[in-house]
């Protein structure tokens, strides 16, 4: 358990959908993306992938955008995400901003 006393940390989180929004609507490119990308990275934000697509999409997506967080698919009836990500988060508490 985490003292009541210990300062919480703010977590900056990016939710984004993929289809016309990340990913061109027709082409499916992210080259426009890529400076963003390459600034959340350097900035150690996570980027939540959100869409309708099925888990094994997903992963795809993620492996080609380059990002490895937890990612919300399938009308998002799935939330995955590794372990270790969850206890990095949890190590300390977080302020919650929506």
């Amino acid at each position: 358990m985490i003292p009541m006393n210990t300062p919480a940390k703010t977590l900056l989180l990016i939710f984004t959908d993929l289809d016309g929004t990340l990913l061109d609507h027709d082409t499916y490119d992210f080259s426009p993306a890529r400076p963003a990308l390459k600034a959340l990275r350097a900035a150690q934000v996570p980027l939540i992938l959100c869409s309708s697509k099925s888990f094994v999409e997903m992963k795809y997506w993620q492996e080609k955008i380059g990002v490895n967080h937890p990612f919300i698919t399938e009308m998002a009836a799935r939330c995955s995400f590794r372990r270790i990500i969850l206890q990095n988060l949890l190590k300390s508490p977080v302020n919650v901003r929506v």
